[in-house]
């Protein structure tokens, strides 16, 4: 485990992540959604130039692949669930996201301090990681 290093699991429009790299820590942010993900790597250039910051655009699933996204109107509730995407009559678009496993996430970037987890209908996959990797 690193002490240093929080991933953000959902990081939507990077307010965790910016109060995470304020208080000193490294932060692997994790974004399904392409569109919002580029705004973080706008938001945190000069983090992600320094070493304190990874965006990474990519979901979390339990088998590396592709599968498909449901962007969602209101984009806090966009998700892999259609239903969780299209809840209250919001309309979403599909697309195509590339797909990690949380146990390859954590080999490549280290197993961190904290894990926020906020990836709408996925969190449990999370979860299950840390049981796996005890």
């Amino acid at each position: 485990m690193d002490k240093h290093l929080i991933y953000d699991v959902g990081a939507y429009d990077g307010a965790d992540t910016a109060y995470y790299l304020r208080q000193g820590y490294r932060v692997v942010s994790i974004e399904a959604d392409p569109t919002l993900a580029d705004e973080l790597r706008t938001r945190f250039a000069t983090e992600v130039s320094a070493g304190h910051c990874t965006i990474l655009n990519v979901g979390v699933a339990d088998e590396a692949g592709e599968a498909t996204f449901y962007v969602s109107e209101l984009p806090i509730w966009s998700s892999f669930d259609k239903a969780m995407a299209t809840r209250a009559g919001f309309a979403a678009r599909e697309i195509r996201v590339e797909c990690r496993t949380v146990q390859s996430i954590m080999q490549k970037h280290g197993v961190p301090f904290f894990l926020k987890v906020d990836i709408e209908g996925h969190d449990h996959l999370c979860v299950l990681a840390q049981s796996r990797s005890r």
